[in-house]
């Protein structure tokens, strides 16, 4: 789909009418007369690398503001739109001085998700904000990161990774990306668990995708050196939306329910040469994750561009 501006420019519209109440955020508006498959006509914006802000001139109060307003959106679009931006190069942000907005510059990357994993995203989140080791185990193998029947040790090892995702929103007060090594501990989880653990089952490509937004996320917010409680921000819509997921969700699972065991549909579909083929893509996109954590390390010497 990033190969065809016409979807990306259907993207920009809808993300410029989701984000049309906030005022820190500024979309391009499309010419649609003028865009094709190949051609996207769009306004262009004048601004400087978001990058900029890490300079002298400008405080730390606007970078913690910049950095708490790109996680803010990654909640609203995990819990409220669910209309993902699986991108977040640095280069596809642009920092706006006149306005003081950041520019959403692309959005091919752009993908709708189910309403199925924005509930059991809530469910994780609140799992780990209330140090719920057990309920964190439950939804992790919902969520595809652990299969059933898995080792003790070695699901233990990869609750233990997917827990170290969480830290950010389950400390306590504010929270310092800039100082933080949680890029360089992640790197060295996910090593362990695909080397010397022999872990290879990726999860879905789905939760990859929103998997890229949360490292891409945390990247930004590390670049800038920002600082704020990404706690009390996970409180605003995790927690918030968790019971109207849990009824809505779960009820309309009940009613499409077909009634046969999700253990027997993979062990059927394991079997046909299309899910080989999805198995096969699932471990190309784990691969490339890894390769991006590898990279995370990176960040403290400067560079941009790590997606």
């Amino acid at each position: 789909q990033e190969v065809d501006y016409r979807v990306e420019a259907e993207h920009l519209q809808r993300y410029a009418a989701l984000l049309a109440d906030q005022s820190c955020f500024r979309v391009p508006g499309v010419y649609e007369e003028f865009t094709t498959a190949r051609v996207l006509a769009m306004d262009r914006l004048i601004g400087l690398p978001i990058e900029d802000l890490c300079g002298p001139e400008h405080s730390q109060e606007r970078r913690d503001r910049v950095g708490a307003s790109l996680f803010r959106l990654l909640l609203r679009e995990l819990f409220g739109y669910r209309f993902v931006q699986t991108d977040p190069n640095l280069a596809n942000y642009l920092w706006l001085p006149e306005s003081e907005q950041v520019g959403l510059v692309e959005l091919g990357a752009a993908r709708e998700i189910s309403e199925r994993l924005s509930r059991l995203y809530a469910e994780l989140c609140r799992a780990a904000l209330h140090g719920d080791r057990r309920e964190l185990d439950c939804v992790a193998e919902q969520m595809g990161f652990v299969p059933p029947g898995e080792p003790p040790e070695l699901r233990k090892a990869v609750i233990d990774f997917v827990a170290l995702g969480c830290e950010p929103f389950a400390a306590d007060g504010s929270y310092d990306f800039g100082a933080s090594d949680l890029p360089a501990r992640a790197r060295e989880a996910a090593t362990r668990l695909a080397f010397r653990d022999g872990f290879r089952k990726p999860p879905p490509p789905e939760t990859l995708f929103v998997q890229r937004k949360l490292g891409g996320t945390f990247l930004q917010c590390a670049r800038l050196g920002a600082r704020f409680d990404a706690r009390l921000r996970i409180d605003e819509f995790a927690e918030a939306d968790l019971s109207v997921f849990r009824l809505v969700s779960r009820a309309r699972e009940q009613i499409a329910g077909s009634g046969q065991r999700p253990q027997q549909r993979r062990a059927r579909l394991r079997k046909s040469p299309q899910q080989r083929q999805y198995q096969q893509c699932q471990l190309w996109l784990w691969c490339n994750l890894r390769l991006q954590w590898r990279l995370c390390s990176s960040h403290r010497r400067g560079v941009s561009r790590l997606f």
